[in-house]
């Protein structure tokens, strides 16, 4: 008996029973009571433990943001009033007394020395990569200029009393500044998790900030 037209060809395009077996199995195994609590656990598990991570980067960022704003308003009220100090200083026992007497406005950090503030700070830096990563952010990280300028003299090192007079910084108000924001971000997250990368801090320029500075 011949064949119908075309039967050879669609009798080809049937899946063989095997193939049939196979995808059988596949599916009973995917719509199994086993595979799916696996595969619940499996989101739960990664999904809690984002959120989780979220949150206390979140949180983290919060505490240290608050903190790198005391610790700039402190450190340079402290610069400026010992700038100041120093312009009007006769002696070398004027200079030392204004080293020592040369507090900001913030009454908790009284008992810290400029030198501990600073490497405080960097130590926030440190969660913010990026900012030793470019330099456009280099001229807007605090540093204790004027602190070092009355060390040195302090401890003799061949500068006179008018050229310290003279390479003491008095800062003003700058159009723009350095600001934290936290970074929370998928990526970053996953980098915290994964790879336990410790960038929770994303720096940015902003316009004007006004920064204490105690008048003596």
């Amino acid at each position: 008996m011949k064949m119908p037209k075309y039967a050879k060809l669609q009798n080809a395009r049937r899946p063989s029973t095997k193939e049939n077996d196979k995808r059988s199995r596949l599916a009973a195994i995917i719509n199994s009571a086993f595979f799916l609590w696996c595969l619940t656990a499996v989101c739960v598990t990664f999904g809690g433990a984002y959120f989780s991570q979220v949150q206390k980067c979140m949180a983290d960022a919060d505490v240290l943001i608050d903190r790198y704003y005391q610790l700039v308003s402190e450190i340079t009220a402290r610069e400026n009033r010992l700038a100041k100090r120093v312009k009007r200083a006769d002696s070398v026992s004027d200079v030392t007394k204004a080293k020592t007497e040369s507090i900001g406005p913030i009454s908790s950090m009284k008992d810290k020395t400029t030198h501990e503030l600073y490497h405080e700070l960097n130590f926030i830096f440190l969660r913010a990569p990026a900012i030793f990563g470019d330099e456009k952010y280099v001229k807007f990280r605090p540093a204790p200029i004027n602190s070092l300028l009355v060390n040195n003299f302090i401890d003799n090192k061949g500068m006179s009393l008018d050229d310290l007079k003279q390479r003491v910084i008095i800062k003003g108000l700058d159009k723009e500044y350095l600001n934290l924001r936290s970074n929370c971000s998928p990526r970053a997250v996953f980098r915290q998790l994964w790879f336990g990368k410790r960038d929770i801090l994303q720096p940015e320029i902003l316009p004007q900030f006004v920064i204490s500075n105690p008048e003596d």
